[in-house]
């Protein structure tokens, strides 16, 4: 009896284990299989992560180079700060009254109402030299700085009066006071960039005001802008009290080149070429 019965629980444990190897090995395939395409899946992830990456830097690159030639390229001369205002350069009554200014610390300036006023990038440039002369014994003032359009045509009719005065014709006197007081639209202090100081004299250079601003102005962005030598390209008499703001790296330029500003902005002009 147990032998026979022992004969019939046997086939079933065999199935059994059949059973459950087919499992482990179906189990195990699936693992394979999604091992494989989890591979495949990260390969392919990461070449399209590095296509992209040397797309973008190449793109950056690119993007750099044509930085770096557009700056090359920039035409400075067309910045606020190197703005040519001169006989055969005008502005209008519109860009005039448009310029932003800012009050020039009262220590400074001579009380008038012309000399009270810059351009709100320059002012504290000026104060700033000021303050240094001061230090250096030096009295720094403006005279006359920001100008309305209306306030230069005063002074240049008054000039024109004053030349018809002394002899001139009418058509003389209109000439000689251009060469002394601008034309209405075309003086540098319509800008609010420039500033007469201490006087109007051209004895001014003998003092040490000048002297002191001949060594100085430079680092503050300043120019002597009416020399001796240059008043057939400017068609500005000597004016040794007239200081105009380039900036500072442009001012000492301009002064180690000796040149004055329209010839350097012809320069400037002729390297962008």
């Amino acid at each position: 009896m147990e032998y026979r019965s022992n004969r019939s629980v046997q086939p079933k444990k065999c199935k059994k284990k059949v059973k459950k190897n087919l499992i482990i090995f179906i189990q195990t395939l699936i693992i394979i299989v999604l091992t494989a395409a989890l591979v495949v899946v990260s390969l392919n992830y990461n070449s399209l992560k590095s296509s992209v990456k040397s797309n973008n830097s190449s793109s950056d690159l690119t993007s750099l180079n044509t930085s770096s030639e557009a700056e090359v390229k920039v035409d400075e001369t067309k910045e606020w700060y190197l703005k040519l205002v001169n006989p055969d350069v005008s502005v209008t009554n519109d860009f005039i009254s448009s310029i932003k200014l800012s009050n020039i610390d009262s220590r400074f300036t001579s009380g008038n109402e012309s000399s009270k006023f810059l351009d709100e990038r320059v002012v504290d440039a000026f104060v700033s030299m000021c303050e240094a002369a001061l230090k250096d014994g030096i009295a720094l003032k403006a005279i006359s700085a920001y100008r309305t359009y209306n306030y230069q045509n005063t002074l240049y009719n008054n000039r024109v009066q004053r030349c018809m005065n002394e002899g001139y014709s009418r058509e003389e006197a209109k000439q000689v006071a251009a060469t002394i007081v601008a034309i209405p639209g075309t003086s540098e202090h319509h800008l609010g960039l420039a500033v007469d100081i201490n006087s109007v004299e051209e004895s001014f250079e003998d003092t040490t005001a000048f002297r002191w601003l001949q060594e100085n102005a430079e680092d503050y962005g300043f120019i002597m802008r009416y020399s001796k030598e240059k008043k057939s390209i400017t068609k500005i008499i000597y004016e040794p009290w007239h200081y105009r703001y380039v900036g500072v790296e442009h001012a000492k330029r301009i002064n180690e080149l000796d040149m004055c500003l329209e010839e350097y902005i012809d320069y400037l002009k002729a390297k962008n070429k």
